[in-house]
């Protein structure tokens, strides 16, 4: 979970604009208590799996066909 380095959730959203400023794709950064609605139906937790989680989490895609190399290239964006 990202709750080691974010303690709100605004700095969750922050962490996915550095992300994407650093050129990594297929990254979505969650953060509790951001309630949306839609067509009249509420989302407590919008874009996370469950309203259950209580810290903001990241997850990153990645396809069959994933080299060591574009792991390695991931772990140093992470690291700037």
């Amino acid at each position: 979970t990202l709750g080691s380095v974010c303690s709100d959730p605004s700095e969750a959203t922050s962490f996915g604009s550095m992300l994407f400023r650093r050129g990594v794709s297929g990254a979505r950064v969650v953060a509790p208590g951001q309630a949306k609605s839609c067509a009249g139906l509420k989302f407590a937790s919008y874009g996370a799996s469950t309203s259950n989680y209580t810290v903001p989490y990241a997850t990153f895609a990645c396809a069959i066909g994933v080299l060591p190399t574009d792991l390695e290239v991931l772990a140093k964006r992470l690291d700037q």
